[in-house]
Parts: C-alpha cells; sequence; structure tokens
C-alpha cells in the first residue's frame, strides 16, 4: 500500500468510528527553495490551518530564519528542527541523515550543533507541549551511553 492509501484508509476509519483523530501538515526541509515554502506557508495561513516546518540549521538564512520567526509569532507556524544539514551519511541503501552507519555521538554534536542554531535564531513559546517534548528528547539524548 502507499502512503497515500494508508492515509485514505485512517480517514475512512474516522468516518466509519465517527471520532475525530488528530493529525497535523508539516513541511520539510525549510532552507531549500524557500518559494515554494513561502507560497505553502501563505497557502495555510490563508485557509488558517496550522502548519510545521521541518528546518535543517545548516540551510536557513538570516533572511528566512527572520521570516519564520515573524510566521511563528504572528501566525503560528511552528518550526522544529529536522537534522542538520540534510547530509547523507549512509555508504549504501536508503539516504539517512542520522542511519546507522554513524555512531551515537557523532548524531549527538550534530543536534547539538543544530540546536544551537535553532533555539537561539527562531521564536518559539517554551510552554508549547511539542517544544517541551523537544526538550526532553534533547535532555534524554544528551546524557552519555551506559
Amino acid at each position: 500500500m502507499t502512503w497515500l492509501g494508508t492515509v485514505r484508509v485512517a480517514l475512512d476509519q474516522v468516518d466509519q468510528a465517527d471520532a475525530p483523530r488528530p493529525f497535523f501538515f508539516r513541511d520539510d526541509d525549510a532552507g531549500w527553495r524557500d518559494d515554494r515554502l513561502r507560497a505553502v506557508l501563505d497557502c495555510f495561513q490563508t485557509h488558517g490551518v496550522p502548519v510545521d516546518v521541518a528546518v535543517f540549521p545548516a540551510e536557513l538564512t538570516p533572511g528566512l530564519t527572520r521570516e519564520l520567526e515573524g510566521r511563528v509569532r504572528d501566525t503560528g507556524v511552528r518550526v522544529h528542527q529536522h537534522g542538520f544539514a540534510h547530509g547523507n551519511h549512509e555508504p549504501s541503501g536508503r539516504k539517512c541523515e542520522f542511519g546507522p552507519a554513524r555512531d551515537t555521538a557523532a548524531h549527538a554534536r550534530d543536534i547539538a550543533e543544530g540546536q544551537r542554531l535553532r533555539w537561539s535564531d527562531v521564536a518559539f513559546d517554551a510552554n508549547d507541549p511539542a517544544v517541551k517534548f523537544r526538550r526532553e528528547m534533547e535532555a534524554m539524548f544528551a546524557r552519555p551511553n551506559r
């Protein structure tokens, strides 16, 4: 089954159960093709639908950072870290920035570098449940392996 087929089945189940199912919209890879990102964000804003933006901190420009900060503040766009630089570190198979070819310490360095950029450059609401969850994850991954 395709990913869209899976979504259709889940939505059909909502109709049958007559119960709401939470979901969210996410735009991947902020920092590439900013014109397309702006079009998506404008569309969601026009319709009053929240959207989450997955950001590669190494790909952000100062202009996009300021724009996202304004959208977070003014329109409720949410931003989260999506890797660090969208690099592929796998020698073969599925491309992956955080795959098994690199050790946990290398992953942690990339996350920490991206976090430094993200938290200092983009506005966020520290009380937002997604931000709290992210902070918990960062604390968990910051611990040395035992």
